[in-house]
């Protein structure tokens, strides 16, 4: 009773304990690794994590942000900037008001990676990443976001690529180069790294709804008198004017230490 004499109610329909907005969920998370040795100098390798986090109560929408999940980076899939992917289905790219940093409330990722040794403290490895991460609830301002049993194997993201190790015994720096090859949030076959490989036609006609009229008016900003191009061949100047962002770009990935 004490308790709920010092809570208060703010304004979104949380309450504050001492006028401190506080949360309330339960979080699990799983981490399972098997490796192999082959030869003296070759191995494989495998990662997976699976967690979860249910917002309750308290917790209107999702997790607070340092108990959330993110995806990418140089321990996670290797062909996306760590932050960066996910949730789910959410076209961030098509959103003007996008932020930099993703997270959520579940997340799923695996990891297979074949290490040798090129001669001295010289060492490589070939890997692919697959994983994603989700909502537990709906969330209006990022749909597609959303965990569902039904659709969830649709959404995990692929990469690839390949690392060079300097290994000096007491500790290990690394290099990955990681390249996305499946991006679960655009639309249709543009999903895939070989669609469209030079022009990217499909994936800039997304955006012409988002974003081709601001293309058309900054040509026409550049090139007074010049003849409008139309809604449809808008792509080009959405693409010339990096209102998108690129799809599909290498990733340089540092790191002390293997993966995992």
């Amino acid at each position: 009773r004490a308790f709920n004499n010092l809570q208060t109610l703010s304004s979104d329909g949380s309450f504050q304990f001492l006028n401190v907005p506080y949360s309330q969920f339960i979080r699990i998370d799983n981490q399972y690794i098997l490796s192999k040795k082959y030869k003296k100098k070759t191995s494989l390798h495998f990662k997976a994590n699976g967690g979860g986090g249910i917002p309750y109560l308290n917790s209107i929408t999702s997790m607070p942000y340092d108990y959330s999940f993110f995806a990418g980076g140089s321990n996670d899939v290797r062909g996306f900037r760590a932050r960066t992917l996910g949730p789910g289905a959410y076209a961030y790219h098509l959103d003007s008001l996008r932020l930099p940093t993703q997270i959520g409330d579940i997340r799923f990722l695996a990891s297979l990676e074949y290490r040798f040794s090129m001669g001295g403290i010289f060492k490589g490895a070939l890997f692919a990443d697959a994983g994603n991460i989700w909502t537990y609830k709906e969330d209006t301002k990022r749909p597609g976001s959303q965990f569902l049993l039904s659709n969830f194997y649709k959404e995990i993201a692929l990469s690839v690529g390949a690392g060079l190790r300097f290994d000096f015994d007491f500790f290990v720096f690394r290099l990955d180069i990681g390249v996305p090859i499946y991006n679960p949030s655009f639309d249709g076959t543009t999903k895939w790294y070989f669609k469209d490989l030079y022009s990217r036609s499909s994936y800039y006609k997304e955006g012409i709804d988002n974003f081709g009229q601001i293309a058309i008016d900054r040509y026409m900003a550049l090139n007074p008198g010049a003849t409008p191009p139309t809604l449809d061949e808008s792509w080009k100047y959405i693409k010339e004017y990096k209102l998108m962002p690129k799809p599909f770009i290498p990733i340089l990935n540092f790191g002390i230490g293997y993966p995992f």
